[in-house]
């Protein structure tokens, strides 16, 4: 079996996304806070629907993805946001988004 050489098996994250997690650690964003998507963001994985803007729709942070089970992720879009929304067919469809702190804001 192949392995990786140490030095890349282990990555830690930049100064620079050190500063951006420190910055958005303030309290206002964390699990199970409602949030509103602010700015145009399309997505084409719901189900029964080719594409959709998220702008202006509110959902639940349900994870935060910069650390998993203890250990420092450096994720690009560290919030998992549950929304629902209903069907043509008038059945709530439920579905996650990863989105980052300047596509999503609390109310």
């Amino acid at each position: 079996m192949y392995s990786l050489p140490r030095h890349l098996v282990s990555v830690r994250p930049t100064g620079a996304t050190r500063s951006r997690i420190a910055a958005s650690s303030d309290g206002t964003l964390a699990p199970g806070v409602q949030v509103r998507v602010k700015s145009s963001v399309i997505v084409y994985h719901v189900p029964k629907t080719d594409t959709l803007d998220l702008e202006g729709l509110e959902g639940e942070i349900s994870a935060d993805m910069r650390q998993v089970k203890g250990t420092d992720l450096t994720a690009n879009m560290p919030w998992k946001v549950k929304f629902e929304r209903e069907g043509d067919n008038g059945k709530a469809s439920k579905f996650f988004a990863h989105l980052t702190d300047e596509e999503i804001e609390a109310i």
